[in-house]
């Protein structure tokens, strides 16, 4: 291969992994933004 399509393929990957950690972060981060599905409020009294 020559250096140019690495570099392509490279920074396809690098670009695949940024999603891949952005998506991550809003997952952990319980960003309800992202999701449009209904959502249930519980609260509990011990």
């Amino acid at each position: 291969m020559r250096k140019s399509a690495i570099d392509v393929w490279v920074g396809i990957f690098v670009a695949i992994g940024l999603l891949a950690a952005l998506f991550l972060a809003l997952k952990v981060g319980n960003m309800n933004a992202v999701s449009f599905a209904p959502t249930y409020k519980i609260s509990a009294r011990f």
